[in-house]
């Protein structure tokens, strides 16, 4: 242990030889594939969410309400996601043909209530 003043400095601690640069600097840099890529935003498809919403509830035995409690929502709002299953079957069908996880948003919820 070095003594600097009236304090002891413990080998553990990075000393300096003055307040603005250090005694010494470790640069790694990492190969390309170990760098995080940005990724990008993913969109769920409406029909999709409100499937899985109303299976949750056909198969916990749960009310609307008791839905919204556990994904932190309004009832209001499982309502319009459930309502979405209230369109024509072809009309579903055509949504599920498209996938879900998009790259960007195909379709919008609000675009499907008004289809109603």
């Amino acid at each position: 242990m070095r003594k600097r003043g009236a304090f002891n400095l413990a080998p553990r601690f990075t000393t300096y030889l003055n307040t603005r640069t250090p005694v010494f600097t470790i640069v790694i840099k990492l190969p390309s594939a170990l760098r995080r890529m940005k990724k990008g935003r993913t969109f769920r498809n409406p029909i999709f969410v409100a499937l899985e919403l109303q299976a949750e509830m056909k198969r916990d035995g749960i009310s609307q309400a008791e839905l919204a409690r556990r994904h932190g929502l309004s009832r209001a709002r499982v309502h319009q996601w459930l309502s979405l299953l209230e369109l024509p079957k072809k009309e579903i069908q055509r949504l599920q043909a498209m996938g879900d996880n998009w790259d960007r948003m195909l379709v919008t919820e609000r675009e499907l209530r008004g289809s109603r």
